[in-house]
């Protein structure tokens, strides 16, 4: 089974957006599934949820046979993108003050937000999975039994909120958030049993996880606000990989488990090359990564004579966690002003892996 999602909400290069946020109504503002206030400004907003669930079973139940041979075998493949984007030198403004002089309503007199207008670029994916496979094999004599299960999650997925102003100016009277968030659950979930009363018993499970994803928030320009500027990635997933083979016969029984995890994260806030930020708020860069990641398999085998049982757990991960202000090119360095200036980089791992 293969899904793909694609979520964007997208502005080209070299646009020019402007919000004056003068609108003071009890339904101004721009409401988001993220949260229940509503905002007064430019609000880029690309949001998605999924839940999917996958099973396959075999079963056969005989009195008496030569031989029964039951197997499973499913891959399930899911591909996310989730993309809010403001284009390359795109020029972005929301609300007023009166030093602008400006009277867009025409009134005759200079408009002034009193200090609202937010900028707001967000992307956030929640993701639930779950992906079951199942095969028994049961006869009262036959001389042997073989149950199988092969189940594949293959998952990818990239989360980016983006605002590249380049040599252009981001204005927001109130504050300037860039965020991209992240959130996986997934259950790949294997059982196989082999039982007869006869000779012979064989049982096999095989699990293959293999995750990568790359959540990111991007900010550029030239950008100067009354408040905080925010640019924030987060990350929390949690992956159960688990796999049971159970074998028994009156002679001999033999199961066996491989399970494998493959885990590639990247978890990046950034503040491009060439920007400048000038705001009477803080600056937070801070880029937090969450993972719970789990690998377990158990053989059990019986027989009158022998019993064999054989367990691998593989585990794979690479993970990067980056708060960066990125090198300028430039001879001239541009200036980072702020009431205070936070770069933070974070990485909470926790691994369990079982072979039995």
């Amino acid at each position: 089974v293969i899904f793909r999602n694609l979520v964007q909400a997208l502005v080209g290069e070299h646009s020019d957006l402007t919000a004056w946020a003068l609108d003071t109504g009890a339904n101004a503002g721009i409401g988001t599934a993220n949260r229940q206030d509503k905002r007064r400004g430019v609000v880029l907003h690309a949001f998605s949820a999924e839940e999917v669930y996958m099973a396959a079973v075999a079963g056969s139940v005989t009195g008496s046979s030569t031989a029964n041979l039951v197997g499973v075998a499913d891959t399930l493949l899911v591909q996310n993108t989730v993309n809010a984007h403001v284009g390359n030198n795109s020029r972005v403004s929301a609300g007023l003050n009166t030093a602008e002089k400006k009277d867009v309503n025409g009134d005759g007199q200079s408009d002034d937000s009193h200090g609202e207008g937010e900028i707001a670029v967000e992307a956030r994916d929640d993701t639930f999975v779950v992906n079951f496979g199942g095969a028994l094999d049961a006869t009262g004599s036959a001389a042997a039994v073989l149950g199988g299960t092969v189940v594949t999650i293959l998952f990818e997925k990239q989360v980016s909120a983006i605002l590249m102003g380049g040599s252009q100016a981001v204005h927001a009277e109130k504050s300037i958030t860039v965020d991209a968030d992240s959130t996986d659950e997934m259950f790949l979930l294997a059982a196989t049993f082999g039982v007869t009363g006869g000779t012979a018993a064989a049982g096999g499970a095989g699990n293959i996880l293999a995750y990568e994803n790359a959540v990111q928030a991007h900010l550029g320009g030239q950008i100067t606000t009354g408040g905080d500027v925010n640019i924030t990635a987060d990350t929390v997933i949690e992956l159960y990989n688990v796999a049971l083979s159970i074998a028994g016969a009156s002679t001999a029984g033999v199961s066996g488990v491989a399970v494998v995890t493959s885990f590639q994260g990247l978890t990046e806030a950034i503040l491009l090359a060439g920007a400048s930020v000038d705001t009477k708020g803080k600056l937070n860069i801070l880029a937090n990564s969450r993972e719970f990641i789990t690998a377990d398999g158990a053989g059990i085998s019986g027989g009158g004579t022998a019993g064999v049982s054989g367990t691998v757990v593989v585990i794979l991960n690479e993970n990067t966690v980056l708060a960066i202000v990125q090198d300028n090119a430039a001879a001239a360095k541009p200036v980072i002003r702020a009431s205070s200036i936070t770069l933070n980089a974070q990485d909470d791992y926790r691994l369990i892996g079982v072979a039995a």
